[in-house]
């Protein structure tokens, strides 16, 4: 069976069906071709390394006009597909799938329009003509309605409603085999270099920036997390793909030196102002995932990390933008230890750490 999967979007989105990947994949006769995104076809290569995806194909490269559209198509159309699910709904991958696949299983969205009317993302009556199946997902009232249902779990009931003999192996993400060495060999230069301390990785990237908190604010906090640190535990600061003004201002701050006599790619440095914290700079996807993997806690404004957290089953302090519990809710980590909190919450932050450590 022939498998088109569409998670055209974000890492989080892509690991929160890896369960359900890794059950197709149960089936050494099945073939799954992910349609994915140059947001997430670095973590999309790693799954096909780990032989849980048969072929990786980024629609950002290939769909960038009607032309282009068509083109892909044609492509798509080679792979012979079976059953198309759709977890990223849009006018362009329904598309590929009526002219590519013999089924069609999607998500579908409700959502708050005009005048207080709530409307599918697709008309219900074409929903019931093109999908062969699909999930509601209902959006309305600030996710009230359906902030108790996880993402993943949406996710899960569209793959039950399609007809198979497999089985879900587990509720739990699985770790792609590819990063196993790459995680012991990380392991060995964080205790070479932070003398076997346990680690807490501190996630400062662009989303930090509607938190409405200064550099300088973001650095006091970096402090206090370390006092929380002390003898016991090494606190590690990276940032994201691009550094923001927040980003130099914390750099500037911690007052950095690179540290010496390492046999590594890593870009570490060390603050000469608090003695119990590092900089490493400009991690791609692997690299961050080694270290992740190899964390007592990670704290983040959620993003990707969140997710890759919950893969490793780290504790995680999610951190979230005020007033959208409820749709963030359904995107919480799923490891065994996490909290979710708002910007607005971070005064408290000694504490929440304090429960973790």
């Amino acid at each position: 069976m022939n498998y088109l999967i569409f998670r055209n979007d974000g890492i989080g989105d892509l690991i929160a069906i890896t369960n359900i990947l890794e059950s197709i994949k149960s089936n050494k006769n099945n073939k799954i071709y992910l349609i994915c995104s140059k947001r997430n076809i670095q973590y999309a290569d790693e799954l096909r390394k780990s032989e849980l995806i048969d072929k990786v194909i980024n629609y950002d490269d290939h769909v960038k006009n009607f032309v282009n559209l068509i083109s892909f198509i044609y492509l798509i159309r080679k792979l012979k597909v079976d059953k198309a699910i759709i977890y990223k709904l849009s006018t362009k991958n329904i598309l590929i799938s009526l002219f590519s696949a013999k089924y069609i299983y999607s998500i579908l969205p409700l959502q708050k329009r005009d005048r207080n009317r709530s409307k599918y993302k697709l008309p219900f009556f074409l929903s019931k003509l093109i999908f062969n199946d699909f999930e509601v997902i209902d959006e309305t009232n600030n996710f009230n309605n359906s902030k108790h249902i996880h993402m993943k779990d949406h996710f899960l009931n569209l793959f039950k409603k399609i007809p198979s003999n497999l089985n879900l192996i587990t509720t739990r993400y699985p770790q792609p085999t590819s990063l196993t060495e790459k995680i012991s060999q990380t392991k060995i230069l964080l205790n070479s270099i932070f003398y076997k301390k346990r680690i807490i990785l501190f996630h400062i990237d662009e989303k930090w920036d509607e938190s409405n908190l200064t550099g300088l604010q973001i650095y006091e906090l970096i402090k206090t997390i370390s006092n929380i640190c002390k003898d016991k535990y090494f606190l590690i600061i990276t940032f994201g793909y691009k550094e923001t003004l927040i980003n130099k201002i914390i750099s500037d701050s911690l007052s950095l030196e690179k540290i010496e006599n390492i046999n590594t790619n890593l870009k570490i440095e060390k603050s000469k102002n608090i003695r119990n914290v590092c900089l490493i700079r400009k991690t791609n996807l692997n690299e961050l995932v080694s270290i992740i993997a190899n964390c007592s806690l990670v704290i983040e404004s959620h993003s990707s990390l969140t997710h890759i957290s919950s893969v490793y089953n780290i504790p995680v302090i999610d951190i979230i933008k005020n007033g959208r519990e409820n749709f963030y809710n359904k995107w919480k980590p799923t490891c065994d230890r996490f909290i979710q909190i708002q910007y607005k919450e971070l005064k408290k932050i000694d504490e929440i750490v304090n429960k973790f450590t």
